[in-house]
């Protein structure tokens, strides 16, 4: 079989999970006897080119810009696979493309500006609810913060949509709470399969035992949406936390913890370097106030047999009730947190059994190699 990967990579100076996913998977694939064509644009390459902010967003207003109809040509793929074509790949394309096509929804692009469904501090499906909405997002400058940038990533929902479900393509969603708000926007005919990603196992050997581990982790980006800061105004005195990311709000949350001596922040820290590391702490915190999607660092966790402590309404708090590895905390309870954090202290070890379980029976390569061949070959008959 024969399988075209499609993917517009991120900047680097953005950490990005998407783009690891992707190589990811691409190696999975290939592992699985398959042979897979990459074939990609890096707005790193594109971004010093003179106009590329003009010319991106005429592109993604029109559908029009990067193609990678030769290439297909030239590889003739079974499946073509797309992960991410924003802003540097058209999308008029698709409408020519006579092979079968798989897209994954890493993000909420299609039926949100800044794809993340959240805006002024809170989820928002104002694009959701009022269809073709440009108004609201513009004047909110919901890409980028700002209207001028949002303008053509707005105009071309609609039209982004069209030519996606023209494709015949079909969806592959990472959650069930990303499953349910695909289906909002793209409608409830518009074909889909529910396929997480995968985590490597990093840690096949046994773990002992560990009841002098003190310190709790966050590892995000430091931006609104991700919670960090509302997460350290209600953080106990006497637990301890171990800040690792960076981002918007770096020197924000440098100063919230600058007299807090249960606090320490080390910057981003390389993935590998991380998963040696998570089984050194009690759990890990996840106070995201968007819905994400599928957040790796907490397949990351359970992997590694680490609880999670989540905020309601986030996808990772939806993990945290299936697996039971861990606990779930209240947004408008400050002393919630607290409860949650001292639960799964008390009951570490037996979190930590269910959380690897639930790992292997759901984000394993070879369960995910399974679902994602079982819908290609379904697709090519």
């Amino acid at each position: 079989m024969r399988v075209a990967v499609i993917h517009s990579f991120y900047q680097t100076q953005n950490s990005s999970g998407e783009n690891s996913v992707v190589l990811d998977q691409v190696r999975q694939l290939r592992s699985m006897g398959l042979t897979v064509e990459l074939i990609s644009t890096s707005t790193d390459a594109e971004i010093s080119q003179s106009g590329y902010a003009l010319r991106k967003a005429f592109g993604v207003a029109t559908g029009t810009g990067t193609s990678p109809e030769e290439r297909l040509s030239a590889f003739r793929p079974d499946i073509v696979h797309v992960h991410n074509l924003f802003p540097n790949f058209s999308l008029r394309w698709l409408a020519k493309v006579r092979q079968p096509v798989v897209m994954t929804f890493h993000n909420f692009r299609l039926g949100c500006s800044n794809g993340l469904l959240y805006r002024d501090g809170k989820t928002c499906t104002h694009c959701l609810d009022q269809v073709g909405s440009v108004i609201v997002p513009v004047k909110s400058g919901c890409y980028r913060h700002s209207s001028i940038a949002t303008l053509p990533v707005a105009v071309s929902r609609q039209l982004s949509q069209r030519l996606v479900k023209g494709a015949g393509t079909v969806g592959v969603t990472l959650s069930s709470d990303s499953d349910a708000l695909v289906e909002q926007f793209m409608g409830s005919d518009f074909k889909r399969r529910q396929i997480p990603n995968f985590v490597e196992d990093f840690m096949a050997e046994p773990r002992p035992s560990h009841a002098n581990r003190r310190s709790w982790l966050y590892v995000g980006r430091l931006s609104q949406e991700k919670g960090i800061k509302e997460m350290l105004d209600s953080w106990p005195e006497d637990e301890e936390l171990t800040i690792v990311g960076g981002g918007p709000l770096e020197s924000v949350v440098t100063s919230q913890c600058v007299d807090r001596a249960n606090i320490r922040i080390l910057g981003a820290i390389d993935r590998d370097v991380l998963r040696g590391l998570l089984d050194n702490y009690v759990g890990l915190v996840f106070p995201s106030r968007w819905v994400e999607v599928a957040p790796q660092v907490v397949v990351e966790a359970l992997c590694a047999g680490v609880p999670v402590v989540a905020l309601e309404g986030n996808s990772a708090a939806t993990t945290v009730k299936e697996s039971k590895a861990g606990a779930v905390y209240q947004r408008n309870d400050p002393r919630s947190l607290g409860s949650a954090l001292r639960l799964v202290r008390r009951e570490r070890d037996h979190l930590s059994t269910l959380g690897r379980k639930h790992y292997i029976a759901e984000w394993t390569p070879a369960v995910w190699s399974e679902r994602i061949g079982d819908l290609y070959r379904t697709l090519i008959g």
